[in-house]
């Protein structure tokens, strides 16, 4: 099944700071369910990456995304490069990095 044609191709948010930051997403079905990807999009490789899943339903996942982006304003994190392999945040895996939270280049 191919996602919706409802689900937007990508969606601006406004940070802690004010500023105002555009994310492309991408939503799949995937064996498992459907995921979708948020890449913020930059100037360079730089940027925030947030990823949704739903068992079950796409608009489950484009909102659990929305979620992530939406949380991670409160934590202060900086962005970092999204092209490298995902390596977390201090202590995390690269399975924890996968479920939104900032990137960091190895």
């Amino acid at each position: 099944m191919n996602a919706p044609h409802d689900i937007p191709e990508s969606e601006a948010f406004v940070d802690c700071s004010g500023k105002q930051r555009v994310f492309s997403l991408e939503c799949h079905q995937v064996p498992t369910g459907w995921a979708v990807t948020a890449t913020e999009v930059t100037d360079n490789d730089f940027g925030y990456r947030f990823q949704g899943f739903s068992p079950s339903n796409p608009y489950l996942a484009l909102g659990q995304a929305r979620a992530k982006i939406r949380a991670q304003r409160l934590r202060g994190v900086k962005p970092c490069s999204a092209a490298h392999n995902a390596v977390g945040l201090a202590g995390e895996s690269p399975v924890e990095a996968s479920r939104g939270q900032a990137l960091f280049p190895v």
